[in-house]
């Protein structure tokens, strides 16, 4: 069943935005069925694999509810991927009001804070990779 979820072929025009994306929905899928989802994103994110895994395991923790995620196909973001893809956009841009405005209606203060750190780790990992 988990085979459905294989990830196709990187190709090498994927904008960064896009292996995003693609990550962060095989990352919760994979999470939900208590499967390891890191097999699935080095492909996506190479040697940032682990910063990433430390921001999508916080990111899950503090969430207030279940995280919603689309399929890996999907042409649309849900409105928890635009927030997460937001905050790591932000992360690259070193731009923390950004990041606040952007979480300040689903997470508190202090629960940014951690989850700012965790993205400005996962942006700075992919700039060195």
């Amino acid at each position: 069943m988990l085979s459905r979820f294989a990830p196709l072929p990187v190709h090498p025009e994927a904008t960064p935005t896009a292996r995003l994306t693609r990550a962060l929905r095989f990352w919760v899928l994979m999470a939900c069925r208590r499967a390891n989802p890191r097999p699935m994103v080095t492909p996506l994110l190479g040697p940032a694999v682990p910063a990433f895994a430390a921001f999508m395991d916080m990111a899950v923790a503090l969430w207030p509810e279940p995280m919603l995620v689309f399929p890996p196909c999907a042409a649309t973001l849900s409105p928890d991927e635009s927030i997460l893809l937001g905050l790591l956009a932000a992360a690259a841009e070193g731009d923390r009001a950004e990041a606040d405005r952007i979480a300040r209606d689903m997470l508190d203060q202090a629960a940014r804070a951690r989850l700012w750190q965790a993205a400005t780790r996962v942006a700075d990992a992919l700039a060195a990779a």
